[in-house]
């Protein structure tokens, strides 16, 4: 992850290794969310969810909303699977 390399002062490529924009470094929020691929990704699945670039809350925030809006559905395990899924999936690009 470019931002935490950076953190760490280790010298490394920090742009997405997703969409390879030299413009904009891998956080986690880039990866899970605001990523073009990610978000294309997200939008295959029949979890409903459609990122937006202007949200602002940390990745942490953004996954326990979705987790917290999935767990009041009923039948609600399947869909939270998928979810964690999806998220596993981006990670390990």
């Amino acid at each position: 992850m470019g931002s935490e390399f950076i953190k760490r002062g280790m010298s490394t490529l920090a742009n997405c290794a997703v969409c390879n924009n030299p413009s904009q470094m891998e956080t986690l929020e880039h990866l899970f969310r605001d990523c073009p691929i990610s978000a294309r990704f997200w939008m295959g699945t029949d979890l409903g969810i459609r990122c937006d670039t202007n949200d602002d809350a940390s990745i942490k925030d953004w996954i326990a909303n979705w987790l917290s809006f999935f767990h009041k559905k009923k039948d609600n395990s399947d869909t939270i699977n998928k979810f964690i899924a999806t998220i596993w999936c981006l990670w390990c690009k």
